[in-house]
């Protein structure tokens, strides 16, 4: 069976999650970012947090951001990393923003003073295959296209493989960062990059850093495993009757006399190894 070998801390990126919740949750180098995304001075920040955890009740679904803080005007910031394109990053956005509205607007506010906010994913992917850096939505009155619908809310989407003849030849920071998100290798001379550049070299230095970011890969492996054992019975069972139907019925006859000889941990390998496989054929004569 293939062995699961957990990741070291000092092989992780600035695109790993725990790597870049690490870095980017770091008050100068989180300033430094978004005055280069946004090009406008942000001063300070009043609060800053990674792996922030928004659940309206038992019931509703949670939500944790990477990077969540405010700067001094109390507008929103929200950082997120994104390595795998699940297509869904609208709605994603639509359900963060309105769940930091809701944790922002105390009861008895006005609707008018609620906060700006931002949303913003880095993406390791061209999330719209346009070739742009930085793709930012706009709002605006349909067939009044000069009519603008601000609502205070912002919405970037940022893609790490973006074509070089789209390059903001007047943006240096933020193409460089967005450049080492794609690869650290590439050169850098922006005090933005360098600065990130040293805080993950720093994090991959700290050893009791390390022992956490392997705890944390150890808990979630766990719960995988655990996940798998729970729904064993019944998927193996649901994946018994598709075999069946599909004429895998050899296939299917082995998986039930393993189960009945306490193999169980052992089926997974059979559609890894074709060489175990066959010698389980042979072994229960099928």
């Amino acid at each position: 069976m293939n062995r699961i070998y957990l990741k070291r801390l000092q092989d992780a990126t600035l695109a790993d999650d725990y790597m870049f919740g690490q870095v980017m949750s770091r008050e100068a180098i989180a300033a430094a970012f978004l005055t280069a995304l946004l090009q406008k001075p942000i001063r300070k920040i009043s609060r800053i947090s990674r792996q922030s955890d928004f659940t309206d009740s038992f019931f509703a679904h949670g939500v944790r951001l990477d990077v969540y803080l405010n700067d001094e005007n109390g507008t929103h910031y929200d950082i997120e990393m994104q390595t795998t394109n699940q297509k869904d990053i609208e709605k994603r956005i639509r359900y963060y923003q309105s769940t930091i509205d809701r944790e922002v607007l105390g009861k008895g506010i006005p609707y008018s003073d609620i906060s700006e906010s931002y949303i913003i994913f880095l993406c390791s992917f061209d999330y719209y295959g346009q070739g742009e850096p930085v793709y930012e939505r706009q709002s605006f009155i349909k067939g009044y296209p000069e009519i603008l619908y601000l609502d205070g809310t912002h919405a970037l989407i940022l893609n790490a493989k973006y074509r070089p003849d789209r390059r903001d030849r007047n943006n240096q920071p933020l193409m460089e960062f967005l450049n080492y998100l794609r690869d650290e290798h590439s050169p850098f001379e922006s005090q933005l990059v360098q600065a990130v550049s040293a805080a993950v070299q720093e994090v991959r230095n700290d050893e009791k850093k390390g022992v956490e970011y392997m705890t944390i890969q150890q808990k979630l492996l766990d719960e995988k495993n655990l996940s798998f054992q729970e729904g064993e019975a019944a998927g193996l069972q649901k994946g018994l009757q598709q075999g069946l139907q599909k004429g895998e019925a050899r296939f299917s006859a082995l998986i039930q006399k393993m189960l009945k000889d306490n193999l169980s941990s052992e089926i997974p390998r059979l559609t890894e190894d074709s060489e175990f496989r066959n010698a389980m054929y042979q072994k229960y004569n099928l």
